[in-house]
């Protein structure tokens, strides 16, 4: 299953959460508070180092995390690219919305879908869908 860079902010048991599943690398993440999680791998084994005052429930900054998506999982900024009568055109998507909602919502329309990227905060555009299939 294809997955893709998101930033979220987390509460130190999702970051661990995350880390232990494989979605986040290890090093020191600090919150507004400067309460901290530590986080490595030593001979094999993922190792957790927590400040003795980080409450497990508070937030931790904007946190790049790796996710699964597939057809269904919904995203935030993303942009079709279609191709009709010879001109491709964009389509932004601002509001959560599924690549298989896109689709059944163009209808006869859906064979003109070539790809779909995702907007980052930076400007650029990530490729994870073209002609019928994932990239990433």
């Amino acid at each position: 299953m294809p997955k893709i860079k998101t930033k979220k902010k987390v509460t130190a048991r999702e970051l661990i959460d995350s880390y232990l599943d494989g979605k986040i690398e290890g090093g020191k993440y600090i919150n507004e508070e400067d309460n901290f999680v530590v986080f490595s791998d030593y001979s094999g084994s993922k190792m957790c180092q927590v400040g003795k005052k980080t409450n497990p429930d508070e937030l931790f900054g904007e946190v790049v995390i790796w996710e699964k998506i597939d057809e269904n999982t919904k995203l935030d900024n993303l942009v079709m690219v279609c191709n009709w009568r010879e001109c491709l055109d964009f389509f932004d998507y601002d509001d959560p919305i599924s690549i298989k909602e896109i689709i059944r919502i163009e209808g006869e329309h859906a064979h003109t879908i070539k790809a779909f990227y995702i907007l980052q905060d930076d400007m650029t555009m990530q490729l994870i869908w073209k002609d019928g299939e994932f990239v990433v």
